[in-house]
């Protein structure tokens, strides 16, 4: 074997004296192949990392709702898509009010050039035009982690209810109207109408050339809905989910794993779980047993309530109250409880 190996790289050495310029070419070969394809993986390492801290930025529990999908241009648009209704400031209250996973919900505004709905601001002999103007709540900056305000304040509830002339402006903007002047204070001319400078916006340049918030203008939602009630189409409902908060479904999935002795099935499918309440502080579960004389009534409760607090260790409430109205019936169980039972319907 050993004389093997070495016939073999006496062999190769001669291949390489006799053909030093094939060799040499083919070595060349591996050494931009294999460069090649470190390069393209790092490239690609590095674009997923700049888009990871993008939607780090726009916030990983951060919902846009819109009534039109995202990177569909609008001569694409379906009659189904252009028939959807408008949604509305009361659109946003919904989704505080009944998504119990949702801890802001807020609608914004925006004037887009796309459609025509171009925007400039001025200041003495300064002009800029300025991609995108936007209608928010002041609540805008907690439900979208990406609006920072860097230099001054955001605008308050008064200001908004009152329809104020105030706005929020991005960097850049500050930059080219103002130059080494400070903005805050100073009033400025958004479209020719007055707007005092109450904050700058964090410096943010956008995705992948897109507009930032470097070139963004926020005024109150409704002073952006006074001036321009005909803009409907931009809003959108910005709504951020409560990462503390478990789902409905998850604290129901966990109390599957709490078994009735007695009967060998979960008390989920035997439909002892009449309701779940879901908060960030409180997780509230109203069940009942199949009979007010069942022995082993406390056993399946502390079973049931230890599941919802491995389920939700964060949640520092949890009440599992025992209720006999209505009363349980066979007809509760689940078809997978009674096919474990042979009964008809399964």
């Amino acid at each position: 074997m050993r004389t093997s190996w070495e016939e073999n790289l006496r062999t190769a050495a001669a291949a390489v004296r006799t053909h030093k310029l094939r060799s040499t070419l083919t070595v060349l070969g591996v050494a931009i192949g294999v460069l090649s394809v470190i390069s393209v993986a790092a490239i690609i390492h590095g674009l997923n990392l700049y888009v990871d801290s993008k939607v780090q930025e726009l916030g990983s529990n951060t919902l846009l709702v819109s009534r039109f999908p995202a990177f569909v241009r609008v001569e694409d648009w379906t009659e189904d898509i252009r028939q959807r209704k408008h949604l509305t400031a009361a659109d946003a209250r919904a989704i505080a009010e009944q998504c119990r996973a949702c801890v802001i919900a807020t609608p914004m505004l925006t004037r887009f050039p796309l459609f025509g709905q171009t925007s400039e601001v001025r200041f003495r002999n300064r002009r800029v035009d300025v991609p995108l103007v936007r209608g928010a709540e002041p609540a805008m900056t907690r439900a979208f982690p990406l609006f920072v305000v860097n230099k001054g304040r955001m605008f308050t509830e008064a200001e908004d209810a009152h329809s104020a002339r105030v706005c929020v402006i991005g960097l850049a903007i500050a930059d080219s109207l103002f130059g080494p002047l400070d903005p805050l204070g100073r009033t400025l001319r958004l479209n020719g109408l007055e707007f005092e400078v109450i904050g700058v916006w964090e410096k943010h340049e956008g995705l992948f050339g897109g507009p930032g918030l470097d070139d963004v203008i926020v005024i109150p939602y409704r002073t952006f809905n006074k001036l321009w009630p005909e803009i409907e189409e931009q809003i959108r409902l910005t709504a951020q989910a409560d990462p503390t908060a478990p789902t409905e479904d998850e604290i129901r999935d966990a109390l599957r794993y709490v078994v009735d002795p007695e009967v060998g099935l979960n008390v989920v499918d035997l439909g002892l779980v009449y309701g779940i309440e879901v908060s960030a502080e409180r997780i509230g579960v109203r069940m009942t047993m199949t009979t007010p004389a069942c022995p082993l009534s406390d056993t399946i409760m502390e079973s049931a309530r230890a599941a919802v607090r491995a389920a939700a260790p964060q949640v520092p409430d949890i009440e599992i109250e025992l209720v006999w109205d209505p009363p349980w019936t066979p007809d509760m169980m689940s078809e997978i409880a009674r096919g474990h039972f042979g009964w008809p319907g399964s």
